[in-house]
């Protein structure tokens, strides 16, 4: 006897604690068997010793040291392998049954081992024999167990025989189903699409009637079950038992008065509205959808919200323009802002997939009113959803609309007083360059640049300058060049060196979409000034770093005008690690000079830093005579 009230038995005898089939076996005993019979197998790092697997399999028991046993319960694939099938079949799988007690990740464990276990018990034949342990821990109070269980049944039902599938899977669906535990049934739930997707008419109706059953059960839990086993099995019934038993289980769900139960019926809307035709749909679908999205429980309206999107695609075009357009405007003012800002996430969304011919008048006159008011929401969260997803309704209303009635809520959001939301609107400023150019928010976009480059937090500081190339490219080169080339190269002198770095990947993204004779003129020099006017160790260190990336998209003029020159100085740096990244630059150099170059230059610089005294330096400068020497030989 178990915690759970049932019994186990594995083929045709009934276990106890540990016994074997047809006899009562002690776990101490059934362990000293097991031991005195184990045998070296495999070999190199494959052999297991006698020994060994003795401790292993007495360590499932121990209940001293919980991480023994959970590091016992994680060998048993290798425990299974030492004994052999027959052996696991008669004495392990017994021994197992013994260990699953009140230690519910043990449990875990020995369930997610149990479901890939067939092959150490000799085949699929022999796979039945899995089903008693991981229905005993189905049982359970633990929820995490009992989902570990279902899964295992689940996947040892699918190599199950048809012959076990019905002679021992379907009995243990049935006590799971009828059991006095509402843990039993409400994992019965989960197990119910094995059975009805490979049986015939009679079982399917036995399923059914469960299902029905357990859809007015006591205990919530189950009945949420229910509602989360649907989905599995929707597309498998007919239309009839759609008809005459999913809907009315669907509508009775729908009317609970739990709202962890009816929350599920937004999943269930899409799922069945996929097989139903527009009339159906508005029969038994959309009375379900319009209650959701009014339900007292706000964490029903915001399911509905955060799926509208699905639903909108399962419903149609038409009802998506009669019904859900008005249905979605209400959620977008919803009094809870978690349910504002699931339905603002998806905007952009839900009117790209409007019907072209109502689509501008719904944006205009159906979303945007709700717009207005979000973009000033007390909730920093709703404004922030927003801003993340108000710039692509610019493609769909065109640009005059555009101008006169969504630009001034982007000025709203771009001098918003958080800084993500300003981050938000800056990251997506492709999508309105594309409708009306960016000139429009040219004049907001600095002060909130500015705003976000000297906040506090480094990582609002680090968002910000990732996303100077994209503003730049987006602006043009005099914009970068009059407001922005300030911005970049302060951002090289962050106090931090996440910032410091993602500033060199902008310095090189801007010269490659600038082109090197921009950068040769205007930005490359004063890089360079950053590690002689007053340098420190930062300075030349982010110098020769900036150097190293941009070696590879420079012209042979650069190199010869502004990186020999750098290098020819910071060679002989104090700070072994500037000397280190020199040496690492002088490597990438290699294949961009002529010979005269290398030894008239680099070659006195190489052969210096292969006398350093620290190692590293050497290293890399051998590294680049190596390199000098295969192209100049």
């Amino acid at each position: 006897q178990f915690r759970w009230g049932i019994r186990i038995w594995v083929g045709e005898g009934v276990f106890g604690v540990g016994g074997a089939a047809g006899r009562d076996v002690s776990p101490r005993r059934a362990t000293a068997s097991m031991a005195a019979h184990a045998m070296d197998v495999g070999d190199g790092a494959e052999a297991l010793s006698a020994e060994a697997l003795s401790s292993m399999i007495k360590n499932l028991q121990n209940q001293v040291d919980v991480t023994l046993r959970l590091q016992a319960a994680r060998e048993l694939p290798t425990i299974a392998a030492a004994l052999g099938p027959e052996r696991v079949r008669n004495e392990l799988l017994p021994y197992l049954a013994s260990c699953i007690d009140d230690e519910d990740e043990v449990a875990d464990v020995i369930c997610e081992k149990l479901s890939q276990f067939t092959p150490y018990l000799g085949g699929s034949e022999w796979a039945y024999m899995l089903l008693p342990i991981l229905e005993m821990v189905a049982a359970g109070e633990e929820a995490a167990s009992r989902e570990k269980a279902v899964a295992g049944l689940s996947t040892v039902a699918a190599e199950l025989p048809p012959d076990k599938v019905f002679g021992v899977f379907m009995p243990i669906v049935e006590r799971l189903a009828t059991g006095g535990w509402y843990t039993q049934r409400a994992s019965a739930c989960g197990l119910f699409h094995i059975i009805f997707r490979c049986a015939d008419e009679a079982a399917q109706a036995q399923v059914l009637k469960w299902l029905d059953a357990l859809s007015a059960d006591p205990a919530a839990m189950v009945r949420r079950a229910v509602g989360l086993a649907l989905p599995a099995l929707v597309p498998l019934v007919g239309r009839e038992i759609l008809n005459t038993t999913i809907l009315p289980i669907f509508e009775k769900l729908n009317l609970d008065d739990q709202d962890s139960v009816r929350l599920l019926a937004a999943r269930l809307c899409i799922d069945i509205a996929q097989i139903l035709d527009e009339t159906e749909i508005s029969e038994a679908v959309l009375p379900v959808m319009a209650k959701g999205v009014v339900d007292p429980s706000w964490r029903v309206r915001y399911v509905f919200a955060e799926r509208f999107s699905e639903l909108q695609s399962a419903f149609g075009p038409t009802l998506s323009r009669e019904s859900l357009l008005p249905a979605f405007v209400d959620l977008l003012g919803d009094d809870e802002p978690e349910v504002r800002a699931a339905a603002a996430l998806q905007v952009h969304k839900f009117c790209a997939a409007l019907p072209e011919e109502v689509r501008v008048d719904g944006v205009l006159h159906g979303v945007l009113p709700k717009l207005h008011s979000l973009v000033v929401d007390d909730a920093q969260h709703v404004r922030c959803a927003v801003a993340s997803v108000i710039m692509g309704l610019a493609s769909l209303i065109g640009a005059e609309h555009t101008i006169t009635f969504l630009l001034p809520l982007f000025l709203q959001l771009i001098r918003d007083d958080h800084s993500e939301v300003q981050l938000n609107m800056i990251s997506n400023l492709e999508a309105i360059n594309e409708v009306i150019g960016i000139d429009q928010l040219a004049q907001a976009l600095e002060p909130a640049i500015n705003e976000l480059l000297a906040n506090e937090s480094w990582r609002v500081r680090l968002a910000t300058t990732e996303l100077l190339p994209l503003v730049s490219t987006q602006l043009g080169v005099e914009y970068c060049q009059a407001q922005l080339l300030d911005k970049c190269l302060g951002a090289l002198t962050d106090s931090v060196f996440c910032v410091r770095s993602a500033a060199v990947e902008v310095v090189r993204k801007l010269t490659e979409d600038f082109g090197p004779e921009w950068s040769k003129e205007t930005l490359i020099p004063r890089v360079m000034a950053i590690a002689t006017d007053g340098g420190t160790y930062n300075t030349r260190l982010i110098v020769t770093l900036s150097v190293k990336r941009l070696v590879d998209v420079s012209t042979d003029e650069i190199i010869g005008d502004f990186f020999l020159p750098m290098i020819e100085t910071l060679h002989v740096d104090r700070v072994a690690n500037i000397r280190f990244n020199v040496a690492q630059i002088l490597i990438k150099l290699m294949p961009r000079i002529s010979r005269d170059v290398f030894a008239a230059r680099l070659l006195p610089i190489i052969t210096k830093l292969q006398e350093d005294p620290d190692r590293d330096v050497v290293f890399f400068a051998g590294k680049a005579q190596q390199e000098a020497a295969s192209l100049f030989p």
